[in-house]
């Protein structure tokens, strides 16, 4: 079980350059990358792709790539005459509509835009692109090695906050597969009690048999045993899940929406003080669970 707040950073060198890689996470529904490299090495982008995903399932993932290159490996600047010479003669259009002449200086296109001057994508031997994908890997599995532990660390903790709201969701639930008894024989009382006020001047003797179905009709209608029973097979899929070492964040999100469902179903079967507060307890602690939950991978 694992959080999906994370942070890793990995280095790999050689002579030739240095790769730097950080990685952060935080919970998203879905997998979400946002990958910055520089210009010239964005082809490696669906390699840091791929292995991320062999570790990674859901989650915003931010990763941040700094590559350090030797001397002999200094980029080639493309200056595209044309472009500038465009945005140069623009600037000199726009001064003629009334303004002070003045030379154009390069600092003034470079202002107004910097799209005239790319460096040009790097040409890969076989050789080099070997030696650079190893090298890109060992640092990003570094890096990838430390947001797992973090996650791992976080969804422990988190765990064992669940473990605990699941022990109080069981004893809850307990107390009100408990009470199913005494409603009924409170109700009963209750309408032995109203029957007797109503003919307290009359002779009348009271029907035990038409007490006792009433009671029986009245029994059937607030039982609440299935719900029980229900709820707490949910509290023990729950306790599984998370002692799996695979993401369950989607899966406790259903058991979630059954146990609430359960919950709201019993609560509407029975108008009994002491279960409506126990009710109320259990959608408190389902919700904690439910904010929990958001942030497990």
């Amino acid at each position: 079980m694992q959080s999906m707040t994370g942070y890793g950073r990995g280095v790999a060198t050689t002579e030739q350059c240095a790769v730097e890689i950080e990685i952060r996470t935080i919970n998203q529904r879905f997998l979400e990358f946002n990958i910055r490299l520089p210009h010239r090495y964005l082809v490696w982008e669906e390699q840091i792709r791929k292995q991320i995903k062999e570790h990674i399932s859901r989650g915003k993932v931010d990763v941040y790539v700094t590559i350090r290159e030797g001397e002999q490996e200094k980029p080639q600047v493309i200056v595209h005459k044309g472009l500038l010479q465009a945005y140069k003669e623009g600037l000199e259009e726009a001064q003629s509509v009334g303004f002070e002449q003045e030379p154009i200086r390069l600092q003034d296109v470079m202002q107004l835009s910097t799209e005239w001057i790319t460096i040009a994508p790097r040409v890969w031997s076989q050789e080099e692109e070997q030696l650079f994908s190893s090298i890109l890997a060992n640092a990003l599995q570094e890096a990838i090695q430390g947001v797992l532990d973090m996650r791992f660390r976080e969804g422990a903790h988190i765990k064992e906050d669940l473990q605990k709201r699941c022990e109080q969701l069981v004893q809850v639930i307990d107390n009100i597969a408990a009470r199913k008894e005494h409603i009924i024989k409170s109700y009963k009382l209750r309408l032995m009690e109203k029957i007797a006020a109503i003919f307290a001047n009359k002779e009348y003797t009271m029907d035990e048999n038409r007490i006792l179905q009433e009671v029986a009709i009245h029994a059937d209608k607030v039982d609440f045993t299935e719900e029980v029973v229900r709820f707490r097979s949910h509290v023990v899929q729950l306790t599984k899940l998370m002692t799996l070492q695979k993401p369950i964040g989607r899966q406790v999100d259903f058991l979630l929406q059954e146990m609430n469902r359960e919950v709201n179903t019993l609560g509407s079967k029975t108008t009994d003080i002491d279960v409506t507060a126990w009710v109320m307890l259990l959608k408190n602690e389902i919700e904690k669970i439910r904010e929990q939950i958001q942030n497990i991978e």
